[in-house]
């Protein structure tokens, strides 16, 4: 049972939940259920139970706030404008979406923070953003160090945090992401597959028939648009491996 389908057990915890709220039924059954408990001095697995029910109530209540408050700061969102310029175009920098978005994001009581942590000579940055209520969301992405343009190891680090930070930001907000090309640079630091795997994934299309080899392969080249295997992100290396084992599966059945 959850706390939306609560309902009073009877006219006597009616009655007695009037008492305890000085003659008022409260909009939540579960708070009015947890108040009876504790007044009436029930035993403890009653209390905790009705204790349970209203937190699953309230989480559900406080879930329901935020998304109607970020539904309310898209409302009120100007637009973004893009004033930096990049390597071949302006973009929105991290400045410029944070100038836009504060005062919706404050009147629609939602607010944001970020977390890094440096792991395996990556940067991983979550983004969270949360209700005034309670209730909280998150977003990570990671990439390496930006080493482009003569940047010193405190540079990289920093335009690296500033890209992921952005970005994570306006995906949690559900900005619109228009043709920026500042990401450049970041993307050519993203973990590439190594000789041996790209080999290895060669190796697998090589065993289909001459048809099925090029189909795959034109497949593989449009997904991650790329025209060379050592280009595939090294984070996507397994579901090509299943998704080459399973075509080998499916051709192997038709056969027999």
């Amino acid at each position: 049972m959850t706390g939306q389908e609560l309902v009073y057990e009877s006219d006597s915890e009616v009655k007695a939940i009037s008492e305890v709220n000085n003659g008022a039924i409260t909009q939540s059954p579960t708070y009015d259920l947890l108040q009876i408990a504790i007044s009436r001095d029930l035993d403890v697995g009653k209390i905790e139970r009705y204790m349970e029910l209203y937190n699953q109530d309230q989480a559900r209540l406080d879930k329901k706030s935020f998304f109607k408050a970020k539904s309310e700061f898209h409302s009120k969102l100007d637009v973004i404008e893009k004033l930096s310029q990049g390597q071949s175009s302006k973009f929105a920098s991290l400045a410029d979406i944070e100038s836009i978005i504060k005062k919706p994001l404050g009147e629609a009581q939602l607010s944001y923070h970020w977390e890094s942590e440096q792991k395996d000579n990556k940067l991983y940055v979550t983004c969270f953003l949360t209700h005034a209520d309670g209730h909280s969301i998150c977003t990570t992405l990671s990439a390496f160090n930006d080493k482009t343009g003569n940047k010193n190891d405190i540079q990289a680090l920093g335009s690296s945090q500033e890209y992921l930070q952005r970005y994570t930001l306006k995906s949690i907000l559900g900005l619109s992401s228009a043709n920026e090309d500042d990401g450049n640079a970041a993307i050519n630091n993203i973990e590439r597959i190594t000789e041996t795997q790209a080999a290895d994934l060669q190796a697998m299309i090589d065993e289909f028939n001459d048809e099925s080899k090029q189909a795959t392969k034109d497949h593989i080249y449009g997904k991650y648009k790329t025209t060379d295997f050592s280009m595939i992100p090294a984070l996507s290396y397994e579901d090509v491996v299943r998704a080459l084992q399973n075509k080998r599966k499916a051709d192997a059945r038709r056969k027999s």
